[in-house]
């Protein structure tokens, strides 16, 4: 017989989607049983989630978790339904969104929103997303604010990886637009916040890498023959050095401390964890001792806030 011992839920990723960073459009695609394919997917709006269980410092096995944003469907549906004239394909897609919408197995985004008295999906930290953008001298260079072609930078997806043993980051992905009523495709970007570790690491990288350049550039110049086999293979490995540079070098990276110690981040952030764990404590694990679970996430919280 199995042993069974008691974990902590802990939320190692966390991904918050606004609005969809790949095309989509409803169908009436269903699958062979006959039933509808519009649960929650990658990168469509809506709340997903791992966790994993921790028993002191053993670790289990992590689950993914997805909540739908409702209030996309109902657009979605109130697009086509608005349709002047319908297509056989537009009909089937209308029968499946609404059985989608009515079914009673899935748990939405706005009911975890709600339950942690949060403000809508639209507008979760958005008072963060600019600051988030000043981060990167980029994005906040004089001729990006005036005299210039209109471009509209929508938040897109926040994508929190926490690793209780490991690296964390934030990545924020934002898609620019012609127009504010976010017709077309956006052109997708992710802008990347790091740990002070993380950063330390790449930075000490990043010097080994020029001083390796710096290295190969005094040796291929002491060597004079220019047919020499040597020297070849060493501007060959010089270009692939400086190729490589030239890669890092152009990702931005921000301090994750930055979005964290934002007052809206720092509300909302526990709340929404908590929420999510108390809505899968109802759904799986009603002995779930939520006041330590509480008590655990904001120690967590607090390390990664300072990270």
């Amino acid at each position: 017989m199995p042993e069974l011992r008691s974990a902590l839920p802990y939320v190692s990723h966390l991904r918050v989607t606004k609005r969809p960073t790949r095309d989509w459009a409803p169908s009436g695609y269903q699958n062979r049983d006959g039933q509808d394919l519009y649960q929650q997917v990658t990168d469509l709006p809506g709340i997903e989630c791992e966790i994993t269980p921790y028993m002191g410092s053993v670790k289990g096995p992590a689950s993914q978790f997805k909540f739908p944003s409702k209030a996309f469907f109902e657009k979605a549906l109130a697009d086509l339904n608005a349709k002047p004239t319908k297509t056989e394909q537009d009909t089937l897609a209308i029968t499946n969104i609404e059985a989608t919408i009515e079914r009673k197995d899935i748990v939405w985004a706005e009911t975890i929103l709600l339950a942690g008295s949060l403000p809508t999906l639209d507008s979760l930290w958005e008072s963060v997303f600019s600051d988030a953008l000043d981060e990167f001298p980029t994005w906040k260079e004089p001729e990006t604010a005036v005299g210039g072609i209109p471009l509209f930078v929508k938040e897109m997806q926040w994508d929190a990886r926490m690793p209780f043993e490991s690296s964390k980051s934030i990545l924020l992905k934002v898609g620019l637009y012609n127009n504010d009523q976010e017709l077309g495709n956006p052109e997708l970007y992710t802008l990347s916040f790091e740990d002070s570790t993380t950063k330390a690491q790449r930075e000490s990288y990043t010097t080994q890498i020029q001083r390796r350049i710096d290295q190969l550039s005094d040796e291929i110049e002491a060597i004079k023959d220019e047919q020499s086999t040597a020297k070849i293979q060493k501007v060959q490995e010089l270009a692939r050095f400086q190729s490589e540079k030239s890669q890092r070098d152009a990702i931005e990276n921000g301090l994750m401390t930055d979005l964290l110690e934002n007052v809206s981040v720092q509300q909302s952030l526990p709340a929404l964890l908590l929420s999510i764990i108390g809505t899968l404590k109802a759904q799986h694990w009603p002995d779930l001792d939520m006041k330590v679970v509480q008590e655990r996430l904001l120690l967590s919280l607090a390390d990664i806030a300072t990270a």
